[in-house]
C-alpha cells in the first residue's frame, strides 16, 4: 500500500474516511458519525489528498460505452482512469471513480493495482444478472403491498407458502412478516393467511405445530384368532350414539329374560408385542380434534 498521509481520502467498508493521524500500524480516521483507530489492512487509499470534506454520492456517470472503446485491454492506473472519466484527478471524482469500480460490471481492479475493462460478455451477463435482481426485488415490492391491501392475486400462492410453513411451525421466522413488519409468531402468520382468504378460519395448524404425527393408522389387521366366541347378531341392540358416530363401541340388548352388554373387541386381532400393537400403543387412544378425529386403529378395525 502507497504511504498514507493525513488529509488523504480512504474507503473503509465502502464508507469514505478521512485520515486525521497516521502511526505504526493503525491510522486515526474520521467517519461520518465519529472517529475510529483502524489497521492500515482495512482500508484502501481511494485519493492522497488533500481532502478537505467526504465526497457526496456520484450525480452522473460518464458515457462508459466510450470509456470501454477507449481503455480497450489497456490496464491504467487509478488516477489515470479517474482523468479518462472526468478529466481531472480530485478526491470526490476519484470517489465516483471506486464506487463504478466497486460494482464490478464493467471494470476490474483497484486503486491500488490499476484497473482494467471487463470483457463484453461478462458486462453482458453482469447487467442481465442486474436486472433480474432489480426484477425480483420488484416484484416482491408489489406481493407486500397486495398482501397489505389483502388483493393477493392467484399467482401468488406459492410465494405465500413461506407464511404457512411458519404458521404450520416448520419453520422458525417468516421474511414476509418481518418485512410487512408484524410480530413474528405462528399466531400472526395463520390471522393473515385467514384475513387474505388462504385459509379458512376452520383450519387448525396447533397439531403440527406441536409434532403430533397426523397419519391415519394403516396396516394390515389379522384374521379373528380361533376362540369360542358365541355369535348374537340376531339379537337387536341398542346404542345411545348418533347416527353420525363413526367408532361404535358399546351397545345394549334384552333377550331371554337377561340384559346384555355389548363392548367392542379390537383388540382380539393383536397379538401382544406386534407391529400393530406397538402402533396403537404409540396412539393411546383416539385424538379428537375440532376438524378430525385421527384414531387409533386402522378404520377396519372399527
Amino acid at each position: 500500500m502507497k504511504e498514507i498521509h493525513p488529509g488523504a481520502l480512504l474507503a473503509y467498508h465502502g464508507r469514505s474516511a478521512l485520515v486525521r493521524n497516521t502511526g505504526k500500524d493503525k491510522i486515526e480516521i474520521r467517519l461520518e458519525g465519529g472517529v475510529k483507530s483502524v489497521r492500515l489492512k482495512d482500508v484502501e487509499q481511494v485519493h492522497p489528498g488533500p481532502c478537505p470534506q467526504f465526497p457526496h454520492s456520484p450525480q452522473e456517470t460518464p458515457d462508459l460505452e466510450e470509456v470501454l472503446e477507449l481503455i480497450g485491454d489497456e490496464k491504467l492506473s487509478f488516477p489515470d482512469f479517474c482523468e479518462l472519466l472526468y478529466s481531472d484527478f480530485t478526491p470526490q471524482n476519484a470517489w465516483n471513480c471506486y464506487l463504478l469500480l466497486k460494482t464490478g460490471v464493467y471494470f476490474t481492479g483497484s486503486p491500488e493495482s490499476g484497473v482494467q475493462a471487463r470483457p463484453r460478455a461478462e458486462i453482458e451477463a453482469s447487467l442481465n444478472a442486474a436486472r433480474e435482481k432489480d426484477r425480483v426485488k420488484e416484484e416482491y415490492r408489489a406481493l407486500l403491498e397486495r398482501i397489505r391491501g389483502c388483493g393477493v392475486r392467484s399467482d401468488d400462492r406459492q410465494a405465500l407458502c413461506e407464511i404457512e410453513e411458519f404458521a404450520l411451525g416448520r419453520s422458525q421466522s417468516c421474511r414476509i412478516l418481518k418485512d410487512l413488519e408484524m410480530e413474528q409468531l405462528p399466531e400472526t402468520a395463520q390471522n393473515l393467511l385467514i384475513r387474505l382468504g388462504i385459509w379458512r378460519d376452520t383450519v387448525n395448524p396447533i397439531p403440527e405445530r406441536l409434532g403430533i404425527d397426523l397419519h391415519v393408522p394403516a396396516f394390515p389387521l389379522p384374521e379373528l384368532p380361533e376362540e369360542d366366541r358365541a355369535d348374537l347378531t340376531a339379537q337387536t341392540a341398542l346404542a345411545i350414539d348418533n347416527a353420525s358416530s363413526n367408532d361404535p363401541d358399546d351397545a345394549i340388548s334384552f333377550a331371554a329374560g337377561l340384559l346384555w352388554v355389548h363392548t367392542a373387541d379390537p383388540a382380539a386381532v393383536f397379538t401382544p408385542g406386534s407391529e400393530e400393537d406397538l402402533a396403537a400403543s404409540a396412539g393411546g387412544e383416539n385424538l379428537y380434534l375440532p376438524d378430525r378425529i385421527l384414531p387409533m386403529l386402522p378404520e377396519e378395525a372399527t
